[in-house]
């Protein structure tokens, strides 16, 4: 049965209206194919966030060719890769092979998991050096790229922002609305739309696959299992591993994840992932994890003064999940949570809200450093990041109280120009306190240039 639930009916007016979604990193690729001195791309990103699916996208809609290899299927290929095959034989080699001529400036060739190739990086930076004529992109999970030469370029993709997931529901009049300069007064209208949609991301996260499920169905049931379904493949993807000591440390490390972020103290501790647990026994498991893109790190800063110098903490960070919908279904709160007015925001120590910021704030290209600050147990915030060459401190307070202790004392002891708090309450201004509505966070890039 179809269940609706808190949705206003605008929503529904909208099945099948979506024929593609719409991701905002097109635009950056657009940018990337008109440079006169194209380097090589990569594309990375978490599993099932739709790095294929974007790359054959914008292949067929702004090239005249193009040549897709999955290097997962297509293992052998990798073969041609090697020192001792120039770039040009290698080309011509993949032409034969596939039955396509790949002429140069005109086809595109992706090479989808580029990491199955020993030393890709050497790979890439031969092909900048000696055959920059052949257009490349790639894709690939790997995280722990060396680019100290600089000859490929890097985007990174994650599943659907908010603003994503408003465009794949229809509403690109509402989008256009806001960006367009609608910064000041919201009426109360639009703040209820607004907040059931994000109510409703939430509870389907950004994955292609779920929004997609509830694009065409607009059942949750659907969602629930789609969502289901990432989660025992990701679950798989481990027991793949040959190493059966790693394969358990990743596991446990894995399974330690939300629990992680919905404790008091977020700041990720071995002991939680087992107790009397020790980083000398699970930070393999971890470190796969971040090298793989099932999880995203932040770390602690230690100097909140200077934009061009972070200082960070190794010892002190906490860790993410890829997507919003992924860790509800881990909490396994059900999608009926939407009906209870504000409850889904606080629930699990907030760590849902924090999980929605963090996704908002790497998806936002201009922002840099996302980092958080504490003070022991005395004071915390969520969230730094520079924009701009200034450092701003992010905090999370869903409730009313807008001048809470930790911003405070961060006030007192850095003087920052703007400290910003992200609640439910309307857009205010008050000389550098700026709050921003939780479902306006998408917005934050228009703030920062008409208002901050």
């Amino acid at each position: 049965m179809t269940t609706y639930l808190l949705i206003d009916i605008i929503i529904l007016e909208k099945r099948g209206k979506c024929d593609k979604l719409e991701r905002l990193l097109t635009n950056d690729l657009f940018l990337w194919k008109n440079k006169r001195n194209r380097r090589p791309l990569i594309i990375t990103g978490s599993h099932q966030v739709g790095k294929t699916w974007l790359l054959k996208d914008f292949s067929e809609s702004y090239f005249e060719d193009s040549l897709y290899i999955d290097l997962k299927k297509n293992y052998k290929v990798k073969s041609l890769f090697d020192d001792t095959i120039s770039p040009r034989r290698s080309i011509e080699i993949l032409g034969a092979l596939f039955g396509k001529v790949i002429e140069p400036y005109k086809t595109l060739l992706i090479l989808d998991s580029i990491e199955r190739i020993p030393s890709f990086e050497k790979v890439l930076k031969k092909f900048y050096d000696d055959a920059s004529q052949y257009l490349i992109c790639c894709s690939t999970t790997y995280q722990n790229i060396n680019n100290d030469s600089g000859c490929f370029h890097i985007l990174n993709l994650y599943p659907l922002n908010f603003e994503e997931f408003l465009l794949a529901n229809g509403e690109d009049d509402l989008v256009d609305f806001f960006k367009s300069g609608a910064l000041a007064y919201l009426p109360k209208l639009l703040e209820n739309k607004l907040i059931d949609y994000l109510k409703l991301y939430f509870i389907i996260g950004g994955m292609p696959a779920s929004v997609n499920s509830w694009v065409q169905s607009k059942d949750l049931s659907d969602v629930e299992c789609t969502l289901n379904d990432i989660l025992n493949q990701f679950v798989s993807d481990f027991e793949t591993l040959t190493d059966n000591k790693l394969k358990s440390k990743i596991n446990y490390v894995w399974r330690s994840l939300p629990k992680q972020l919905s404790k008091e103290n977020r700041k990720f501790m071995y002991s939680t992932v087992r107790p009397g647990g020790r980083a000398r026994e699970y930070e393999e498991g971890l470190e796969w994890l971040l090298n793989h893109s099932y999880a995203t790190p932040i770390w602690a800063r230690k100097d909140t003064t200077t934009a061009n110098d972070c200082k960070v903490d190794l010892k002190s960070f906490r860790v993410f999940l890829p997507d919003i919908g992924l860790l509800r279904m881990i909490y396994q709160i059900q999608p009926s949570l939407i009906e209870s007015q504000n409850k889904i925001f606080q629930d699990h120590n907030y760590s849902l809200t924090l999980q929605f910021v963090f996704q908002e704030l790497v998806t936002k290209l201009p922002i840099e450093n996302i980092n958080y600050w504490s003070s022991g147990a005395t004071a915390e915030i969520d969230f730094l990041f520079q924009y701009n060459q200034i450092i701003y401190p992010l905090e999370i307070n869903v409730y009313d109280n807008l001048k809470a202790r930790s911003t405070r004392i961060y006030e007192e002891r850095f003087h920052p120009q703007r400290v910003l708090r992200v609640s439910l309450s309307p857009l205010r201004i008050k000389n550098s306190f700026v709050n921003i509505p939780l479902h306006l966070l998408f917005n934050l890039e228009n703030y920062f240039l008409n208002l901050l």
